[in-house]
């Protein structure tokens, strides 16, 4: 797979492919994960739902702005495998 800076991933598989996490900031969340995992934050737009990969504190602080101002729900945090990631990756 290429190197990429940022992705979304299908939201729909998340359930499936990860392990929820238990809510925090961005240090709490990443302390969470194992070996290969990457930090996917699922969030709810109204019409539809999308599930960033937070790659970085500037990242996570990005969309949880959004959930502050009322345009995003956030549903949860999940930990992903590397393998299940790459399978899941829309950019």
């Amino acid at each position: 797979m290429q190197k990429v800076e940022f992705a979304y991933l299908n939201p729909s598989g998340i359930h499936n492919a990860g392990r929820k996490l238990l809510p925090g900031n961005f240090w709490f969340l990443t302390s969470q994960l194992k070996e290969g995992e990457k930090l996917i934050g699922l969030y709810d737009r109204g019409v539809f739902q999308n599930a960033p990969w937070l790659h970085s504190v500037e990242e996570f602080l990005g969309f949880e702005g959004h959930v502050e101002n009322g345009l995003l729900l956030s549903l949860g945090y999940f930990a992903v495998p590397q393998a299940e990631f790459e399978k899941l990756v829309v950019l």
